[in-house]
């Protein structure tokens, strides 16, 4: 659907409702002497209101299955090569691709195996350490503000200036500095090594490279922003530039990144030009708008500096709004649409690529994925979880597709949630999945994945508030989940023990009292924001809760009150936590902040 007609549609629909509730308000003050009239005319109002959403719901869903049905599977699409004259006849040539970021949005956590993950990352043998990024899959890391190798600690802070903007002004020739980013180079001492300095511009009114997130390979420093992609060696005490791609156009902007071993990837967006696609390496659904080539790049850091590096790409076309994710065997471009031939119809592609760039295919499901947490690949199944719309009248639900076969493997689409709830957080663990949906209260549902023929929702614990992020740890043996979300207007943690044998239960909700935020964190939502750090007998939690207060949590759950302050730590900005042989260092731009765990 076209985003002109949709605005209209949802405008018209609008108007109608207002004209449906000003008829009702004339009839409500007729004389007494038609109450009874005034009364029954209301009841087929709402009567007929009910019929067109159960109607329009019903709708949806059989147009999905009519559309779907003319290929041998209903819920897969192949990815093919397409050509320049096949993409000239679509109706939607040409259409728009806009700047759409998704930010950190709402989440879970990772599905892997945590009692080896904390066995391979919170020890060694000078002390105990915990400086990893809170990633999504164990072994795949993600962008972040500030990161740790180890022996080094690296951060990224801003400053931002207000500034008014003459409209008058030729923004051909004239550019406005709105930021300023410095990375900070420290070492295990204290001492700040090396800086480096970014200046953010807006040209045309149009702002280039800002908030920009990095990982680190090597003592190779990966910075990526909304329009570049830099590549420096720290070496000697100071940063050598081995890449840079700077793009100074407002149609093409870099989506994400991931690191994989010695492996950069990255997927760049732009707006489909079919005049000067790559026919030979750009795939296509052919059920999807095409607004937007996405260009998929992985780039071997350990042959940069030399005269062979070795960069590969392919592209795939689709919608405006992506979202990535990617373990260590496959990557996942999922995009909210809407069919070329039903643009009624609410739902979501999911293009699978393996990590050698080789299509597998589009899987397409009802509903939205919010956000990366959403997907997961679990021994060759993609497992995806589709949110109620806010539009569309159908229930939430939980795919599973065989990778191998191409074939839908079961589905859950009744009994997640309440009428309205839609999913807030999704937390795939191994053969479990834990999906937290909220209206008016929180269910956390537990569903079976053992067996990907037969899922089971085996718990669904209800209770005030809900959470936006959860993530299993263990202490003796023992799973559980902490949760991070709202109580109302309310920022909380909570612990949720997991029962095998019984109904999930709430350990305790710990709320963040007003004084404490009063300019609360901007990335309270942002999963890797997070410190976490489980031993066997205790979970630390440390965040940012404003930008001048980092907050660590000691969490016992064989304690009455389960959680307790660690540590309570002034600092200038936003920052991140790094545990690194027994001692606390957290970034604060001019100084860093060194403390005995």
């Amino acid at each position: 659907m076209k985003l002109n007609k949709f605005n209209k549609n949802l405008k018209e629909e609008f108007n109608n409702i207002e004209k449906e509730e000003i008829a009702i308000k004339k009839k409500s003050i007729i004389k007494p002497t038609f109450l009874s009239l005034s009364l029954a005319s209301l009841v087929l109002v709402i009567t007929i209101i009910a019929v067109i959403l159960n109607t329009n719901g019903s709708n949806s869903n059989n147009k999905f299955n009519k559309y779907f049905n003319q290929y041998n599977n209903a819920y897969y699409k192949e990815l093919n090569k397409t050509s320049k004259e096949e993409l000239q006849d679509r109706e939607d040539y040409g259409d728009f691709c806009y700047e759409f970021h998704h930010g950190f949005g709402y989440g879970s956590a990772n599905k892997t195996d945590m009692e080896q993950y904390y066995a391979d990352t919170v020890t060694n043998k000078e002390g105990e350490s915990q400086y990893e990024t809170n990633n999504q899959e164990f072994g795949v890391d993600e962008a972040d503000i500030a990161k740790s190798d180890g022996s080094y600690v690296y951060y990224l802070t801003s400053t931002h200036y207000s500034y008014s903007i003459d409209y008058n002004i030729d923004f051909t020739e004239d550019k406005y500095l709105i930021s300023k980013e410095v990375l900070y180079v420290y070492d295990l001492t204290g001492n700040i090594i090396c800086t480096k300095e970014f200046e953010n511009y807006s040209y045309y009114r149009f702002t280039f490279y800002s908030d920009r997130k990095m990982v680190i390979y090597d003592n190779k420093i990966i910075i990526m922003s909304s329009h570049s992609l830099e590549i420096y060696e720290l070496k000697d005490n100071k940063l050598h530039s081995l890449y840079d791609t700077s793009i100074y156009n407002v149609n093409i902007s870099i989506l994400d990144m991931r690191l994989l071993d010695n492996t950069l990837y990255y997927v760049s967006r732009s707006k489909t030009n079919v005049l000067y696609l790559d026919y030979d390496n750009t795939y296509y659904d052919e059920i999807s708008d095409f607004a937007c080539e996405y260009m998929l790049n992985k780039i071997d850091l350990d042959t940069l500096g030399s005269d062979n590096v070795s960069i590969s790409s392919v592209s795939l076309l689709s919608s405006p709004n992506a979202i990535l994710y990617m373990n260590n065997t496959h990557i996942v471009i999922s995009n909210n649409s809407y069919f070329l031939d039903y643009d009624d119809l609410d739902y979501t592609l999911n293009s699978v690529f393996t990590i050698d760039l080789v299509p597998v295919g589009t899987f397409v499901i009802h509903g939205e994925v919010d956000n990366k947490y959403f997907i997961d690949v679990y021994e060759n199944q993609l497992r995806i979880v589709g949110s109620r719309s806010w539009y569309y009248d159908y229930e939430n639900s939980l795919s599973i597709f065989d990778l191998n076969t191409k074939e839908l493997m079961s589905k859950i689409d009744k009994g997640l949630g309440h009428d309205m709830e839609a999913v807030k957080s999704v937390n795939f663990k191994d053969d479990k999945c834990y999906i937290v949906t909220f209206y008016q209260q929180d269910p956390l549902y537990e569903i079976d994945l053992s067996n990907p023929y037969e899922l089971k929702i085996t718990s669904a614990l209800e209770m005030p508030g809900y959470s936006i992020y959860t993530k299993s740890f263990y202490i003796n043996g023992n799973e559980y989940l902490f949760g991070m979300g709202y109580l109302d207007s309310d920022y909380k943690y909570s612990v949720y023990k997991i029962n095998n044998d019984k109904e999930n239960e709430v350990l305790k909700d710990y709320i963040f009292n007003e004084k404490d935020y009063t300019y609360f964190i901007t990335d309270f939502e942002n999963p890797l924001s997070l410190f976490i750090y489980n031993t066997n007998d205790y979970l630390y939690v440390g965040k940012s809760i404003s930008t001048d207060k980092y907050l660590l949590m000691k969490i016992d759950v064989n304690s009455d009150e389960v959680f307790s302050v660690y540590k309570d730590i002034e600092t200038n900005n936003l920052t991140r936590l790094f545990l690194i042989n027994d001692k606390i260092y957290i970034p604060n731009g001019e100084n860093i902040i060194i403390e005995e765990f």
